[in-house]
């Protein structure tokens, strides 16, 4: 019985940590928080070159997956160029 009730607990609590987890990221994103350095950078490799670019070397000495700034540079020409776009994809992942 006490076993049964331990299990219990831990998965209770590891619930609560990841759902906790799950809320402050979340709540970070709607907050919208300005870009750092390294994000804008990134932000203005996306906006200025073109989709075949992205797969060579970027400027301001940046590096990123190749999929990850096509995700973005087509998540961008649908919906704009917000910082939350732009932060979309690592919020998911």
């Amino acid at each position: 019985m006490e076993e049964a009730i331990k299990k219990h607990w831990y998965t209770f609590v590891l619930v609560l940590v990841v759902l906790l987890g799950f809320y402050l990221r979340f709540r970070c994103y709607w907050d919208n928080p300005s870009f750092w350095h390294d994000e804008s950078y990134l932000a203005m490799n996306v906006k200025s070159k073109t989709f075949a670019e992205l797969f060579g070397s970027l400027d301001y000495m940046q590096m990123a997956p190749p999929f990850f700034l096509v995700c973005t540079k087509f998540l961008t020409n649908i919906f704009g160029n917000s910082e939350k776009v732009f932060r979309f994809i690592p919020i998911v992942i």
